[in-house]
């Protein structure tokens, strides 16, 4: 058995609820987690760091989205 910190768990539900690009506050609300600062810190910038997700710059606001190769693997996933 392996232990996962909570923080990588809130990491890893940012793939599960991340559909298309989202601005940071739809993905933090579909979370349900409520401070800005403790969700940017804690948890976006660990899913960043480790390369789950990725930004992507728009006209009107950042988005961020799973990066191709975590796509694959959760395409994969979903079709097993």
């Amino acid at each position: 058995m392996f232990y996962l910190a909570p923080n990588f768990i809130i990491a890893i539900r940012i793939l599960e609820v991340l559909v298309g690009g989202m601005p940071r506050e739809d993905l933090q609300t579909a979370l349900g987690l409520q401070d800005r600062k403790s969700f940017r810190e804690r948890y976006l910038k660990l899913a960043l760091t480790e390369g789950l997700i990725e930004i992507s710059p728009t006209l009107s606001q950042r988005c961020f989205h799973i990066n191709q190769i975590n796509k694959k693997r959760c395409l994969s996933l979903k079709r097993s």
